[in-house]
């Protein structure tokens, strides 16, 4: 049982070091050029500035969101990810 906990987490380390940076965080830091190079990558060219638009809409909804008290935050988060936040802990405890 051990042994395959390993391997999973191995595989999942091996896949973290060739997963690109996200693009909302980049946007966020105001790292405007390695964002777009990083949604060049996964964004087909046909998509990218429509794509380019909406994650430039939600960064500065994300900016807004950092300004929120850490209550605040707390409770905006279980009332959008309530369900999936109980089913993620619930899957976990099994």
């Amino acid at each position: 049982m051990l042994g395959g906990i390993g391997i999973a987490s191995t595989a999942q380390f091996i896949g973290m070091c060739f997963m690109p940076e996200s693009p909302r965080w980049l946007g966020k830091e105001g790292r405007s050029e390695d964002q777009l190079r990083v949604m060049q990558k996964i964004y087909r060219y046909d998509h990218l500035d429509t794509a380019n638009k909406d994650l430039t809409a939600e960064v500065k909804s994300l900016r807004a969101q950092t300004r929120l008290s850490e209550m605040q935050r707390i409770k905006q988060l279980c009332t959008i990810y309530g369900k999936c936040l109980l089913i993620g802990c619930t899957i976990m405890a099994f």
